[in-house]
């Protein structure tokens, strides 16, 4: 028995201690795929930052409901965990996590994470709402904001949720006192359909369902948390990611999964690359017989449909042989787009075929004087090239890249490429230090982002990229600025034109980019701020209008973010194809600079500037 129990015990550790191997042996500072809701981690796809906009929004407006939905595992609680961390200090949050409770039971509750005191051997509704309504209208009376956030509220009952739609009737004449967020899956979505919970319905001032990652999101996540972990190269191989994608479907957590377990297979493998056979084989330990039934569903019609179009393509003998070998010889094939055919059940077709690793009995390779490859060989390579799967269903067909920029000095180590890009701005990057705690020393800040050319077009700053070569290796670039279908690129006192197809084919959708901050700015500026950075706010908002500031010049421009300051920015983000969400962040404040014309390197001309220089 005790023996037993001292195993036990230990498990943890042996776990912890694995996870900290696996993690030394990728050289990163802790396990990138954890499934605990770590803000740090967050992922902030489009959508992602549609949902915080919303939730941030509704939390603007006075009392009323916010719901954020979506499937098992999207996120929901990672992204309120950051939503909290960015609530304005005068706000007391609520946080109920197990909704499975009676009215009484969730009304104390309530009043435990509030610590408001009531008596509890004498528990009933119209006492423990006085003493909530007690509290609010305190709170309010101080200045301060109540917020009630209830995860998985698609467990919470009929009743309950009624109860709910009273206490947000707690007001004053001048504004309700309780911001209720709901988080749950899609079928709080169809309770609160229902006709006797139509008024709560009604009071859903900002709502959102969070949907499954698409496979490029899903590829820029698994980049994103290997970064954020300490990880600059690619350790999944482009078969391995496809076969992420289809047995998670595009959910974070089953991708956390997967991944976790192998990058854990890989460490015990000795290896730092995993192929697609090492994620078949975590997805078979993670989700059991569900990710076999997921690959033998489309592995039949797969090779039917191969077959039929490589004997349309050719009648050789050899390659009805190759293509036609029982599931157990033949590779199998998978693309995203084949889920489109109809009818029948996916057809599922690969862009490309892992090459297995050669093992000791594979024939020797022929001397490089031997005579021309077979015909059969020949063949192969052709339909190779051409397979029919590719033509017909797949428009992501992985295109042979092209070669590293012949100047071969362009790429540079990280803190070389920021020493280029401080040089854009006219400062000189010390050696030995951090990029972006020397940036703060200078007026600026690092904007880390994920994204495309379209965000970095958008954003509009020189900026250092990590390029991958074909080799896998990691380097970086700094692209000072974009012309066409070229970028600028350079390297100390060498300069290249480098096309943008070569450049996107070579790119892992990351960069770093430099912004100038307000005066004494420390975070994003939120409806209420008041000091510096709010001030430098409004006077550049009143710079905006012309007639306005004109009148304005000779007033006082107040120290306080809030009221017309905040329509004239959300007005501003709207019109800047932002989410009119009031909040100052990085991406507002560079579109802010960029408008005002302030001072700094642009990647590219000023609408303005270049229809100046074109008139003359």
């Amino acid at each position: 028995m005790s023996r037993a129990h001292d195993r036990r015990n230990n498990f943890p550790q042996a776990v912890t201690l694995m996870t900290t191997l696996y993690a030394q042996h990728f050289h990163l500072k802790e396990a990138p795929f954890s499934i605990a809701p770590n803000p740090r981690f967050l992922f902030m796809s489009e959508q992602h930052r549609e949902a915080l906009a919303h939730l941030l929004y509704g939390i603007g407006h006075d009392g009323g409901f916010v719901l954020l939905t979506g499937e098992v595992g999207t996120g929901k609680t990672t992204l309120c965990r950051c939503l909290l961390e960015k609530v304005p200090e005068d706000t007391d949050v609520a946080f109920i996590i197990n909704p499975r409770l009676s009215v009484v039971d969730l009304l104390a509750n309530i009043c435990d994470e509030l610590g408001i005191s009531y008596a509890a051997d004498n528990l009933n509704n119209r006492l423990l709402v006085d003493a909530i309504n007690h509290y609010l209208l305190a709170r309010y009376a101080e200045g301060r904001h109540t917020v009630l956030v209830i995860d998985e509220a698609q467990n919470l009952d009929t009743d309950v949720l009624e109860q709910l739609r009273l206490l947000t009737n707690l007001e004053t004449d001048e504004r309700k006192l309780l911001q209720i967020i709901l988080l749950g899956q899609p079928e709080l979505q169809d309770k609160l359909a229902r006709d006797e919970l139509r008024q709560l319905s009604q009071r859903v001032t900002a709502r959102y369902h969070l949907k499954a990652l698409s496979h490029s999101d899903m590829q820029t996540y698994i980049t994103h948390r290997l970064a954020i972990a300490g990880c600059d190269r690619a350790i999944f191989s482009p078969a391995a990611q496809r076969f992420i994608y289809r047995q998670s479907k595009g959910i974070p957590r089953l991708i956390n999964l997967i991944c976790d377990r192998a990058m854990l297979g890989a460490f015990a493998g000795g290896v730092s690359h995993i192929s697609k056979a090492m994620a078949q084989q975590a997805a078979r330990e993670v989700l059991g017989e569900q990710a076999t039934a997921s690959s033998a569903a489309g592995w039949k019609p797969a090779l039917t449909w191969v077959a039929f179009g490589i004997l349309l393509l050719s009648a050789s003998t050899w390659a009805a042989n190759r293509w036609m070998q029982p599931p157990s010889q033949t590779p199998e094939i998978v693309s995203e787009s084949a889920a489109q055919i109809e009818p029948g059940p996916p057809i599922i077709v690969d862009e490309a075929v892992e090459t297995p690793t050669p093992v000791a009995t594979t024939p020797e390779a022929p001397t490089p004087n031997a005579a021309t490859p077979e015909p059969a060989t020949a063949q192969q390579e052709a339909l190779n090239e051409t397979s029919p799967a590719d033509i017909a269903l797949s428009d992501t067909v992985e295109e042979t890249l092209i070669a590293e920029p012949a100047d071969g000095g362009i790429l540079q180590d990280q803190q070389a490429a920021f020493r280029d890009l401080f040089a854009v701005w006219g400062i000189d990057l010390p050696n030995d230090t951090d990029p972006c705690t020397f940036a703060d020393t200078q007026g600026l800040a690092c904007l880390q982002q994920v994204g495309d050319l379209g965000r970095l077009r958008l954003l509009n700053r020189p900026a250092v990229l990590p390029w991958q070569s074909d080799s896998g290796d990691i380097a970086f670039i700094t692209i000072v600025s974009i012309s066409g279908s070229t970028a600028r690129a350079v390297a100390g006192d060498v300069q290249i034109e480098l096309p943008l197809e070569q450049l996107s084919q070579h790119w892992m959708s990351k960069f770093t980019l430099l912004w100038r901050t307000p005066q004494a700015y420390q975070s994003d500026i939120l409806p209420g701020t008041a000091g510096p950075s709010a001030k430098w706010l409004n006077e550049r908002l009143s710079m905006l209008d012309p007639t306005a500031a004109g009148k304005e010049k000779n007033q006082r421009i107040s120290g306080i973010y809030q009221g017309r300051w905040v329509r004239k920015l959300r007005q501003f983000q709207s019109d800047a194809g932002l989410f009119p969400d009031g909040v100052a962040g990085p991406r507002t404040l560079i579109q802010l600079n960029t408008q005002l014309h302030e001072p700094g390197p642009r990647l590219m001309p000023d609408l303005s500037e270049a229809q100046t220089a074109t008139s003359h």
